[in-house]
């Protein structure tokens, strides 16, 4: 995906990891020349670089809620939770989910995740390209 975005929009990536995720950040790092690691982070360092990038990619995590928080666009994956309760409230997000039989889901875990596998690929990269396309040029320091 991070392909896909990068050479579409001419985006460089930051791949930023927690505790235990350095082997899944540097795969993702390595699917790209347009990515750059730059963890583990502590809280204060997340919190400084995700308020100036001009779009978040991650999961639905104590990061995404930083980035909305701080009014960083992201397109946000969801699981059929109850959107009014769990998702980011800052109009910059793009939630992509799917009303399915089983939403909205109360449990913390689930067996066959169709909310999450029902979402390609493409409509992230699509709802992240329509993101960057609207987003106002930034300026250097």
């Amino acid at each position: 995906m991070i392909e896909r975005l990068t050479e579409s929009a001419g985006a460089a990536c930051l791949v930023a990891w927690g505790p235990l995720e350095e082997d899944l950040a540097r795969r993702i790092s390595g699917a790209t020349p347009d990515a750059l690691p730059i963890g583990p982070l502590s809280v204060r360092e997340l919190v400084s670089v995700t308020s100036i990038v001009d779009l978040f990619l991650g999961n639905n995590s104590g990061p995404l809620h930083v980035a909305a928080a701080l009014g960083v666009p992201t397109p946000v994956t969801r699981r059929s939770t109850d959107l009014r309760r769990f998702a980011p409230r800052d109009p910059s997000a793009r939630v992509l989910s799917r009303s399915l039989p089983c939403s909205p889901c109360g449990r913390g875990r689930c067996w066959h995740h169709t909310c999450l596998q029902s979402i390609a690929p493409r409509e992230v990269i699509e709802a992240a390209r329509a993101i960057l396309e609207r987003a106002p040029v930034r300026r250097a320091a």
